[in-house]
């Protein structure tokens, strides 16, 4: 009898230890997985990944050592006093600084980091600078953080200016009966966030044991219209049809989030397609590709504004064929060339003096029709 106690003894303990082995083995983040001033923001993005999301649950492995992606992106965060735009966030700490000349602000405590607003273009022509902030601000990490913790939230945020602001060549398209005074663009987003697995995740980086976190957001946008007479009225129908690009049906993101203790921000994002395959994978560290970022393959044009003369220099290319279009704001062509590039960097000649005054965009693509760049190109008349 007292042999059975001391073995069913010996039994307790061995399963209070491996209890408490799995409990601690799960993670638990603190603040310290929050960026701050100092940190650097280096994306790589693998857009054709051979990874699977796996089900929910503990004590997972996630081996994602042989991705193959390229610096897409490279930044610090700091302090916010040093923006350009700090005037109008107040209340932000730190901020991020987004080429070419874009900056994200954020605040945070030891419970949440979130977003406060940014700097970019307009979302209808992308051409015009706003400054927005969000109505209230969005959450994007928050501690502590440990398995099965689910949150939802809501925010907005919403871009006003005057229509006459808009470049001739859209203000063209739009019949003068209808022209209002103003333009609002709001954005509407629900997010859900919930912790589903935890366990050890491997990337070209190093190994962690890691958190993750599925996200849901949901984006609607609404246009507005305001003139003296009839208010702010709800336009979005309407102006779908002068703007077919804007994305006004509720466009729905499925991510995989991987957080680390004491690693800023998320180690990598898994970003789902529209039927739940594995569209990319974004993830900091070293970048793997061998190609020298200061060689991708890019366009850019001189003189900018230009009367019709311009020259093309083409930088980073492979030899092939490529194909350079000119594209008006609608994001229809207006002209477009086959050009055969023999050397990494070339220079084209062209003349657009029959292009009407306004804003275009250039763009190039490869012989398999991916786009290489596409930037804006501002026609003047004399």
């Amino acid at each position: 009898m007292n042999r059975k106690i001391l073995n069913m003894k010996k039994i307790s303990t061995l399963l209070f230890f491996l209890m408490t082995i799995g409990v601690f083995a799960q993670p638990v983040l603190t603040s310290s997985y929050f960026p701050k001033a100092g940190d650097e923001a280096k994306t790589n993005i693998d857009r054709n990944p051979n990874i699977t999301v796996t089900a929910p649950g503990p004590n997972q492995s996630w081996n994602y050592s042989n991705l193959k992606g390229n610096t897409i992106f490279t930044s610090t965060y700091k302090t916010a006093d040093q923006a350009d735009a700090a005037e109008d966030y107040p209340d932000a700490d730190i901020f991020l600084p987004v080429p070419p000349s874009f900056e994200r602000f954020y605040s945070g405590d030891d419970k949440t980091f979130s977003e406060l607003g940014f700097t970019s273009l307009d979302p209808i022509v992308r051409l015009l600078s706003f400054s927005v902030h969000y109505n209230t601000p969005y959450v994007l990490y928050r501690a502590p953080l440990k398995y099965e913790d689910e949150s939802t939230q809501e925010t907005s945020f919403f871009t006003t200016f005057p229509f006459d602001t808009l470049p001739d060549t859209i203000v063209q398209q739009v019949p003068p009966t209808f022209r209002p005074d103003t333009i609002s663009v709001r954005v509407f987003i629900k997010r859900t966030d919930k912790v589903d697995a935890w366990g050890a995740l491997s990337l070209p980086g190093g190994d962690y044991t890691a958190l993750r976190q599925k996200n849901i957001e949901i984006r609607t946008t609404k246009i507005f219209a305001y003139n003296p007479v009839l208010g702010w009225n709800d336009v979005t129908g309407v102006i779908k049809g002068y703007f077919p690009q804007l994305p006004i049906v509720p466009d729905t993101s499925v991510s995989y989030s991987f957080f680390a203790e004491g690693e800023s921000g998320p180690l990598a994002v898994v970003q789902l397609d529209s039927v739940g395959g594995v569209a990319s994978i974004a993830y900091g560290g070293p970048p793997v590709a061998t190609r020298n970022p200061a060689s991708r393959p890019d366009i850019t044009v001189t003189p900018n504004p230009t009367f019709g003369k311009v020259t093309f220099n083409l930088t980073g290319l492979t030899p092939g064929t490529y194909h350079l279009e000119i594209l008006n704001i609608l994001a229809k062509p207006v002209w477009d060339q086959y050009y055969r590039v023999t050397g990494a960097n070339s220079k084209i000649k062209e003349n657009f003096f029959f292009l009407p005054k306004g804003t275009y965009l250039y763009s190039l693509k490869d012989s398999q029709n991916n786009v290489i760049s596409i930037k804006k190109l501002i026609v003047l008349k004399p």
